[in-house]
């Protein structure tokens, strides 16, 4: 997940936040190793090599996988870089999540994306989830599953397996790589998790489905209303550890972009650099240090949803 969110940040750096979903893709086909992606991005992957490009790579003429999770766990980046910004993390959302999904798999970046973005200046999870509302349509099939989670907590507020069971009756159907159950996992543990960071972390893990992507969704949002000192000690220290960068096949690699092993520190730059970059574009300012951040509203992206 963290190879397509590290090419994400190069194609912004390299292009320039106006970076176009083609040129994000040309990124791919240069750097990514095909033998290290999986689900929705292998099949946009193939389908850059067939000449079909963004937004047809994700649309359902041209993928089974437009609903598949995705772009969820690839869309912790355009949150953080757009602290307070909804429109802007879902421009970044727009373009980039239809490089493989389409509909529902590209409102739950969205959604991840609105949650991280109102966590600089909101620690409450429930009020979170309830913003992330906001940034997606009313009509679709995520939005449906994050009003079902949020009865559920309310029916079952002690229970997380209760509530579990009863978004699993309805929503279970959908299993692997769905982003409605999978999104309904990271829902789960926000709001059960109330606010504690390996609680959370623990119950999104536990929901099942794929329970390494939907903690570190969840987990992800709390630490940034946390921010990085207060994050527990026993996480804060695997920033210490380094990421292995090596391709399985010896084909194109991160290490053209990156270093082997890439280092965390590394990446938080580069993150916090194009984040002002970011508020800069959208009104925002910089003065001896205070970022100043306007007011922003979310808006709703045209409704689409996989037949």
């Amino acid at each position: 997940d963290l190879y397509i969110e590290f090419l994400f940040l190069h194609s912004l750096r390299e292009h320039g936040l106006d970076v176009s979903a083609r040129q994000m893709a040309e990124d791919w086909v240069t750097y990514l190793d095909p033998d290290m992606i999986w689900g929705a991005n292998k099949a946009a992957y193939l389908n850059f090599q067939e000449d079909i490009w963004p937004p047809m790579s994700g649309n359902p003429d041209h993928t089974p996988l437009g609903n598949a999770i995705d772009f969820q766990i690839e869309s912790d980046l355009f949150g953080l870089l757009s602290p307070g910004l909804p429109q802007a993390s879902n421009a970044f959302g727009d373009r980039a999540g239809h490089l493989m999904n389409y509909g529902d798999g590209v409102y739950g970046g969205m959604a991840i994306g609105a949650m991280y973005g109102a966590a600089f200046f909101e620690s409450d999870p429930r009020t979170l989830v309830e913003y992330s509302l906001e940034a997606i349509p009313t009509e679709s099939r995520y939005h449906e599953m994050i009003l079902d989670v949020i009865a559920a907590h309310d029916a079952n507020p002690d229970d997380w397996q209760a509530g579990w069971e009863t978004i699993f009756a309805k929503w279970g159907e959908y299993l692997g790589l769905d982003v409605r159950t999978n999104g309904a996992c990271v829902y789960l543990g926000l709001l059960y998790g109330e606010g504690d960071f390996w609680k959370t972390m623990n119950i999104s893990m536990r929901c099942g489905v794929d329970s390494d992507c939907n903690p570190s969704s969840s987990a992800g949002i709390i630490a940034t209303t946390l921010g990085m000192s207060r994050i527990p000690a026993q996480w804060a220290m695997l920033r210490d550890l380094p990421i292995s960068n090596t391709s399985l096949s010896g084909g194109p690699t991160l290490r053209d972009i990156y270093p082997d092993p890439i280092q965390w520190d590394e990446i938080i730059a580069a993150t916090v650099e194009v984040g002002h970059q970011n508020i800069l574009a959208n009104g925002g300012r910089i003065e001896d240090g205070v970022i100043y951040i306007p007011v922003q509203m979310p808006t709703v992206p045209a409704f689409e949803q996989v037949p």
